[in-house]
């Protein structure tokens, strides 16, 4: 697998140190490095707020593993996803802009990051221009990832916690970035003994009874490899330029919501639309299927 490069971000300030991931999440492409068009340190003239292009909104969407976008459905406004129970699942964040952008992220109320309630006022992941990432799990620690995977509510990471009000929506919030005169390299893997590591919850032990309701959640999965290191963004302002849901269930979730949703392949229906009611009767010899 070729090593990549995403970005995410742990402070809690406007302008904060920064992860930046080297990570085996697929990325589009990586951060510039001096030679790409401009000399490290060099600045840049600041545009006014009124010569400003805006930028393209970013692209979310939920796939599965291997990396194919999952059934995806609009309502009413409202986009929904399609998820099987047990099913590992990534969210991918494009960014067709010429600049910077951070995401947000949040899974079912909970930061993917540190675990805790989600706010808008925590740090996410920066996406380079033109690039995408691919976020793989809830971060528990500079190196890794606890995979995404659809679960039952009562069996999701929000569940046992004790907040599970909130599951069933995937959220992105998209910060600009205030023009800066750093450029920022990609991390090397070497030395790794410095460093230093991402705060995130473990996964919690299951509490009383749990949530006893239908349909999926996302559960606190298997250990991915995921490495990050610091880098730096100052946000141009505290309010995000675009906030994404993704509400997600299974397909009797969905059908109940009122989402048209198409129905499984019937295979009875399929082998009787083949039957043929003289089959000995065919003249020549016909190909193994």
């Amino acid at each position: 697998m070729r090593k990549l490069t995403a970005a995410a971000l742990a402070a809690s300030a406007l302008a904060a140190a920064a992860l930046l991931a080297g990570a085996c999440a697929h990325a589009d492409a990586s951060e510039p490095t001096a030679g790409d068009g401009e000399r490290a340190g060099a600045r840049r003239p600041a545009p006014t707020p009124t010569t400003r292009r805006p930028l393209a909104t970013a692209r979310v969407e939920l796939t599965s593993a291997s990396g194919s976008r999952l059934p995806t459905f609009s309502q009413e406004g409202r986009t929904f996803v399609l998820g099987s129970k047990g099913e590992r699942y990534k969210i991918r964040v494009r960014n067709p802009s010429s600049e910077r952008v951070e995401a947000v992220v949040s899974v079912d109320g909970l930061d993917a990051i540190d675990g805790r309630p989600a706010s808008r006022e925590k740090r996410g992941y920066v996406i380079a221009p033109f690039g995408s990432i691919e976020i793989e799990g809830f971060r528990t620690s500079m190196d890794e990832v606890a995979a995404f995977r659809f679960s039952s509510v009562r069996g999701s990471y929000a569940a046992r916690k004790g907040q599970a009000e909130n599951v069933g929506v995937v959220g992105v919030a998209l910060f600009h970035e205030r023009p800066r005169p750093v450029v920022v390299a990609p991390r090397s893997d070497e030395g790794g003994s410095g460093r230093r590591r991402a705060e995130a919850a473990p996964a919690p032990a299951a509490r009383g009874a749990g949530e006893d309701r239908s349909g999926l959640g996302t559960g606190f999965g298997e250990r991915r490899t995921s490495l990050v290191t610091n880098t730096s963004f100052e946000r141009e302002s505290s309010a995000p330029f675009s906030v994404v849901s993704l509400r997600y269930d299974d397909r009797e979730g969905l059908v109940a919501a009122g989402v048209i949703v198409e129905p499984p392949p019937d295979v009875e229906a399929e082998v009787r639309r083949r039957a043929e009611p003289f089959p000995a009767d065919r003249r020549f010899a016909e190909p193994p299927r």
